[in-house]
């Protein structure tokens, strides 16, 4: 019957009471939701969802987001196909409306399932997040129920890194306004969690719209999340994106790009000196990412960038040597400045630490503090 009069479903949802439609399928039997969509034509579903927006943002807040996970979870295929039929505005305006309905529904469905429907529908979700309110997303993922269901979809078996860098390089906006909206430990443990995927991921992205990224986050945002990565992650990706992340830290022109101010501030800070310590340690024991790291400071890209952090940081010479260096178990002295000199500035060209366009920078202060370090 639905298959074959979709305009007579859509017509008689308008004359429906939303709530009442909603209790009566919670009180059904799940397995029926199941056994429908199995049967059910995809692009007649998308049809009654693309022109019903304001009886499915009534009806949404009172359905069984574990019911309605399930039907979709069991049904992998259709969710794929339906989504190729969605009009994506209409989905952005459904979510927009019913923030927490969709975040309990998101965190429901299987990511694999989810994946899998994303991973051939690229262009729709280009079309959800131009439409899409940065804050509904990040409302989903900032709960530990958001950042399992995130982890998931960044697994061996989840999303497309290419892919998703296609989508994400189509829709920088979104993309900057959901990182200024999104809890920094949260953001940390999907990192952490997901390193191998996001080492995929850089390689296919725009470097210059994901330093826009860099806009939006002040100081403290940067410290936070300093806190809660793990060295080791960071290293793995480091050792795997060393030509990306040359290209990111391009010096900043008129305005655009990564603020070096807000990095220096960040590594001022108590979390940013902390992460310094663990991130050397972890150096200390990975040769490849030592190397790796001389190679990005190197580079005719990012010595400019790195310059800048040291004009930023050139009030505080002293800090930056006792930093670098402490805390090098190997070293008859880890407070000593020398480990992180001998292992890594050692490699480093003398050119990519004193070639400024500024011109600006107070060396024989770093001289001085340095030679003074403990």
């Amino acid at each position: 019957i639905i298959n074959g009069n979709p305009s007579l479903i859509s017509e008689v949802l308008r004359h429906l009471d939303a709530p009442s439609l909603a209790a009566a399928m919670n009180r059904a039997d799940p397995g029926f939701a199941v056994e429908l969509l199995r049967i059910l034509d995809p692009a007649v579903a998308a049809g009654i969802v693309n022109n019903n927006q304001a009886f499915l943002v009534q009806m949404m807040p009172k359905l069984d987001p574990a019911a309605t996970a399930n039907a979709l979870n069991e049904n992998p295929a259709f969710l794929a196909s339906m989504i190729s039929y969605l009009d994506p505005t209409v989905v952005a305006g459904i979510m927009n409306q019913t923030g927490d309905a969709s975040s309990r529904l998101l965190n429901a469905l299987d990511p694999g399932v989810v994946a899998q429907a994303v991973n051939v529908n690229g262009p729709f979700l280009t079309g959800l997040l131009n439409n899409l309110s940065a804050p509904v997303l990040a409302s989903a993922i900032n709960t530990e129920a958001g950042k399992s269901f995130l982890t998931g979809l960044l697994g061996p078996e989840g999303l497309d890194p290419a892919k998703i860098a296609t989508v994400m390089n189509e829709t920088p906006q979104f993309s900057v306004g959901l990182t200024s909206e999104l809890d920094p430990p949260i953001v940390a443990g999907i990192i952490n969690s997901a390193k191998d995927w996001i080492s995929g991921l850089l390689p296919h992205l725009d470097a210059g719209a994901l330093a826009e990224v860099n806009t939006v986050l002040d100081a403290d945002q940067l410290a936070d999340l300093l806190r809660e990565l793990e060295p080791a992650a960071v290293g793995t990706i480091l050792n795997n994106n060393g030509e990306f992340l040359k290209e990111l830290m391009k010096p900043p022109l008129e305005g655009e790009g990564m603020d070096p101010g807000v990095l220096a501030d960040a590594l001022m800070s108590d979390n940013g000196q902390g992460f310094i310590n663990a991130f050397m340690d972890y150096v200390a024991g990975h040769p490849d990412a030592m190397t790796d790291l001389a190679a990005i400071i190197n580079s005719p890209e990012s010595k400019g960038f790195g310059r800048a952090v040291q004009v930023a940081l050139k009030d505080h010479a002293g800090f930056l040597a006792g930093q670098l260096g402490a805390g090098m178990p190997d070293y008859p002295d880890p407070n000593h400045p020398e480990w992180f000199f001998d292992n890594v500035l050692n490699r480093v060209s003398i050119h990519a630490i004193m070639e400024s366009p500024s011109g600006d920078m107070d060396t024989e202060a770093v001289v001085v503090d340095v030679q003074a370090a403990p």
